[in-house]
């Protein structure tokens, strides 16, 4: 009889422990829209902001050579974030431009295009 008992408790452990290991998944569907998908400069530069709203936490990634102006943040939660884009001057010829990709963990990115005309 003890070790039937034994055998039940040990039942109800492993039962208890398997309940407490499972996790709960985050089902949310991404949900993020931009104020602007796209921001032009002209040769003197500036600072633009994009609003991003987004349901679930996001980051910025590019593709492109990103050296030529600045954001003024990587990531962000869930909410309304303003990010400012600040260019400089181009002193050069070339007009320059830029692809900034919105990522969630579950969702499409969405694009941001960055462009700057040259002296020309």
């Amino acid at each position: 009889m003890k070790i039937i008992n034994q055998y039940k408790y040990l039942g109800l452990l492993l039962m208890a422990i398997s309940f407490l290991s499972c996790e709960k998944k985050d089902n949310t569907v991404p949900n993020v829209t931009l104020s602007s998908n796209e921001v032009v400069y002209t040769v003197p530069g500036g600072t633009s902001e994009v609003t991003i709203n987004s349901n679930t936490g996001w980051s910025i990634k590019s593709y492109d050579k990103i050296d030529w102006f600045q954001i003024s943040q990587t990531s962000g939660d869930a909410g309304a974030t303003t990010l400012k884009i600040t260019v400089p001057e181009n002193k050069g010829f070339v007009d320059r431009t830029a692809t900034l990709l919105i990522a969630t963990a579950n969702g499409a990115p969405i694009q941001i295009s960055v462009t700057q005309f040259s002296r020309s």
